[in-house]
């Protein structure tokens, strides 16, 4: 179930419980909201060219517990020692601690999938991370635009075995996308080597809540 609200100048937006996901339209513009254990988003889908008179301005927000940084250097160790093929890992969060797992996957050098759709560390991962082959970028592909259709972060790995590897970060809230910075998952210490990402938009610096 999707929810639509118009948030009215001194009103609150109603608790996204009990929905997949919902859309706030305030003064600066049309916010998406959705709540999941570990994670908490508000980020923009649209923005007005006039503010809207009568409705609140809405506050957009990430809430998330960084994955400590020897999870993602674990992860590329593993990649690599699965080069040439790409390898998937969940990223799951219980009692305040996260926890990696390798589930049982079927891996080329092309894409990477798991066998069992009805595990629950499938149905329990905040963040899917999977590699990519050497040679290739961070990047999202058409299939994994396809696949990725779950509320949870996903992030790719790429050029593991080189000296500067690379790492793509978005949100995926069931189809719909939001590029993220990486070190909103991961803290700036782990990707201190890597560029920052080109999708920062302005409003981030305002919205991360961790």
């Amino acid at each position: 179930m999707v929810r639509h609200v118009y948030v009215e100048e001194g009103g609150e937006p109603p608790d996204p419980a009990g929905v997949l996901y919902q859309y706030l339209t305030g003064r600066n513009g049309t916010f998406l909201q959705a709540d999941r254990p570990g994670l908490e988003i508000c980020l923009p889908v649209t923005r007005p060219v006039l503010p809207v008179r009568g409705l609140a301005e809405i506050q957009p927000h990430f809430r998330f517990a960084r994955i400590p940084a020897g999870f993602l250097a674990g992860m590329l160790q593993e990649s690599r020692r699965q080069a040439p093929y790409e390898t998937l890992f969940y990223l799951i969060r219980a009692a305040g601690r996260w926890r990696c797992e390798m589930p049982a996957q079927v891996q080329t050098r092309m894409s990477v999938f798991p066998v069992d759709l009805e595990d629950p560390a499938y149905r329990g991962a905040v963040v899917e991370v999977h590699s990519h082959p050497p040679g290739a970028r961070a990047y999202f592909s058409p299939y994994d635009n396809r696949s990725e259709q779950l509320f949870r972060i996903y992030v790719v790995l790429a050029r593991v075995s080189e000296d500067r590897p690379e790492i793509a970060v978005r949100v995926g809230v069931y189809g719909q996308f939001f590029r993220l910075p990486p070190e909103w998952i991961f803290g700036k210490t782990a990707f201190e080597q890597g560029r920052r990402s080109r999708y920062l938009e302005p409003f981030l610096s305002r919205a991360q809540g961790i």
